[in-house]
C-alpha cells in the first residue's frame, strides 16, 4: 500500500478545506466536467460561467438537437484540469463551482453528460 506522502500531486489534491470558505450558507462547491478542454487558458478560479447541457438527440438522431441553460452566473472556485483517466488530448475539463442546492440537483441530474460553459461578466 503506497502511503500519501508517495502519491502524485495533482490539481484535485491541491484543492483544499478553505474552498467554500466565505460562501454563503446556502451555496455548494459542486464538481462538474465541462467539454471543451480548450477553455482551460481561459477559465479561472473567480470567473464567472454560465452552465449549459445539449439535450438528448431525437430518436435515430445523431446530435442533440437543442441545449438548456442549467446554472446562470455560477462562480468558479477551481479549476481541476481533464479527468486522471483522460487520454492526454481530453476535449473536457473539471472545474469546481458554487450552486444553490436547487442547482446542485439539476447538475447530478446530467452526471455523465457533456456540459458546455460559457464565462460571463459577472452578475
Amino acid at each position: 500500500m503506497r502511503s500519501d506522502a508517495a502519491r502524485a500531486i495533482t490539481g484535485a489534491r491541491l484543492v483544499g478545506a478553505g474552498l467554500t470558505t466565505g460562501l454563503s450558507p446556502q451555496l455548494r462547491g459542486v464538481p462538474v466536467q465541462i467539454a471543451g478542454g480548450g477553455l482551460g487558458g481561459f477559465v479561472h478560479a473567480g470567473d464567472w460561467i454560465d452552465l449549459l447541457v445539449g439535450d438528448p438527440p431525437d430518436a435515430g438522431g445523431p446530435a442533440p438537437q437543442s441545449a438548456r441553460l442549467l446554472a446562470r452566473a455560477v462562480r468558479v472556485l477551481a479549476v481541476l484540469g481533464p479527468p486522471s483517466d483522460a487520454a492526454p488530448d481530453a476535449e473536457s475539463m473539471g472545474v469546481v463551482v458554487a450552486v444553490d442546492s436547487a442547482t446542485a440537483l439539476k447538475l447530478a441530474a446530467v452526471s455523465g453528460r457533456a456540459l458546455v460553459a460559457t464565462v460571463r461578466d459577472p452578475p
